[in-house]
């Protein structure tokens, strides 16, 4: 094993006992907006409660429910040029 996947490996073993012992997720949903201006700005959304704030902002701001709104697996900053039109 070389060296940089043994600092990968040692790494991810970390991150996983630290999240399993904080209790967070180690994935996050993330909310994508794109602006017409097209500016974008992301939400991570750790918790429920998280998800129910945001809900309910755009549901007084903008009249959107957010789980109606399309959903898409993505890799992290993984962008395409349709993103950006």
């Amino acid at each position: 094993m070389s060296i940089l996947g043994f600092f990968l490996v040692l790494f991810l073993f970390v991150q996983n006992l630290l999240y399993s012992k904080s209790k967070v997720d180690f994935f996050y949903d993330v909310l994508f907006i794109k602006g017409r201006n097209h500016k974008f700005i992301n939400f991570m959304i750790s918790s429920e409660s998280d998800y129910k704030e945001l809900k309910r902002y755009f549901q007084i701001k903008t009249g959107k429910n957010l789980d109606k709104t399309p959903k898409k697996i993505t890799a992290l900053f993984e962008f395409k040029k349709e993103d950006f039109k």
